[in-house]
């Protein structure tokens, strides 16, 4: 019986990712994106099988284009830093996960990718997901040093601002058309771009941040830090419903009723304690920007 149901499951989840699709693009320098590629869930359940998927539509990524698995990786004969993913994460049951709108990862970290996709392709109730592969080109003619430390700080603040401890700043990435791809590295990678050069990549899409859509908060949590600081940053909500409308508008009507500069001393006239009342009991909303 037990054989029966876990057979019965697995169906079920292969039926599921059957009907669920990939969003993925590759964004090089942090300031390119190619034309994001839809590929069907069913295709990247390992780290290597999306990089397969991506590659099956994308000319870059074919084979012998691009190999992440060697020390260094390469993209066409260049040396690449160490690639990074961001995964989309919509699950809603660990609350903690409800922050989180992306995972950073790379690209050996194969037990992580397997978490994932159980997460959010076999348990998830999303009909599409976004994978966002970030590459780095090694450059001659900068500091090795200093290319490390910018790409370890980048590398930091996409993790924190994936978990909701932080927030990346808009920006545009130049675009990239596919068909593009094709041609000599040369001459569409921006490591090979004049920095003066102002003609290149005229299209612009969204950056990271807009990218990847908002998480909304369903159980606040009154322990969660990151629930506090949420409440601390959003505005303040004067009080909803019929009672408070009720008070609002005795108080509008004393008001009027009023002369110029007079005051009352008993409660619940001019600014006395009604107008506290009126603005008593601010609430607070934990809807995710």
């Amino acid at each position: 019986m037990t054989t029966m149901m876990n057979s019965a499951g697995k169906k079920r989840k292969h039926a599921d990712a059957c009907e669920k699709t990939v969003l993925a693009r590759v964004v090089f320098e942090n300031t390119t994106a190619i034309e994001p590629v839809v590929i069907s869930a069913l295709d990247v359940g390992s780290v290597k099988s999306l990089l397969v998927a991506i590659g099956n539509v994308a000319p870059f990524l074919g084979i012998g284009d691009v190999d992440l698995s060697l020390e260094p990786p390469v993209l066409r004969g260049q040396t690449l830093f160490p690639s990074v993913f961001l995964l989309q994460e919509n699950p809603t049951g660990k609350h903690a996960l409800q922050h989180t709108r992306w995972v950073t990862m790379h690209w050996n970290e194969s037990l992580d990718f397997s978490r994932w996709y159980a997460r959010n392709v076999e348990d998830g109730t999303e009909d599409e997901l976004k994978v966002e592969l970030h590459l780095h080109v090694e450059k001659d003619d900068k500091s090795w040093c200093d290319q490390v430390e910018a790409l370890e700080s980048l590398e930091t603040d996409l993790r924190l601002a994936g978990t909701g401890e932080t927030t990346l700043e808009n920006r545009q990435y130049r675009h990239i058309q596919l068909e593009d791809l094709e041609n000599p590295l040369q001459e569409w990678h921006p490591a090979f771009e004049d920095e003066d050069d102002e003609t290149a990549g005229e299209s612009q899409v969204a950056g990271t941040n807009e990218w990847f859509p908002m998480r909304q908060i369903t159980n606040p949590s009154q322990g969660c830090q990151l629930c506090h600081r949420i409440a601390q940053e959003r505005p303040k909500i004067a009080p909803r419903g019929k009672k408070a409308a009720k008070r609002q508008k005795a108080m509008a009507r004393r008001e009027a009723k009023e002369p110029e500069g007079s005051s009352k001393d008993d409660s619940g006239a001019g600014t006395g304690a009604g107008a506290e009342t009126a603005v008593a009991g601010w609430t607070q909303t934990f809807v995710m920007r």
